[in-house]
């Protein structure tokens, strides 16, 4: 079940990032559920998304490492995109690793094209993300 995340959740969303290439500190993933949209899949996932207006962008998202290829990421996106639309969001974007084949190719088939890049984005490893946008609706 995907639900809103709330304080009592920040350990999960915590040791869920913390075994990616993008972790996020405890007091920053405490501010994005105060603050923005923060779902989870309870036990195994999480998105993080800010709306400003009628844009979305996603922040980060993860699934724990042995669930992935099963499909929890495509609902938590499906769920966060479908949420987005219902709020008024014409256009979603995003940034990923260049060389997260699996997460790029997700995106795409939800739509999501690629439109530029940053070289040299990333930290440890150092890397270029490939940037993405979606128009909704």
């Amino acid at each position: 079940m995907i639900r809103k995340a709330y304080s009592s959740d920040a350990k999960f969303i915590f040791e869920t990032l913390a075994k990616t290439l993008t972790p996020w500190e405890e007091q920053g993933i405490l501010g994005s559920i105060e603050h923005d949209l923060v779902f989870i899949l309870e036990g195994e996932g999480v998105i993080i998304a800010r709306q400003t207006l009628d844009e979305l962008e996603i922040l980060n998202f993860a699934v724990k490492k042995e669930l992935r290829g099963q499909g929890y990421g495509k609902s938590l996106l499906g769920f966060l995109l479908d949420h987005a639309e219902k709020s008024g969001v014409k256009t979603a974007f995003l940034d990923v690793r260049q060389s997260n084949i699996a997460a790029v190719s997700l995106y795409k088939s939800f739509g999501f094209e690629i439109c530029g890049k940053r070289k040299n984005y990333y930290r440890n490893p150092p890397e270029d993300a490939v940037l993405m946008n979606l128009n909704i609706n």
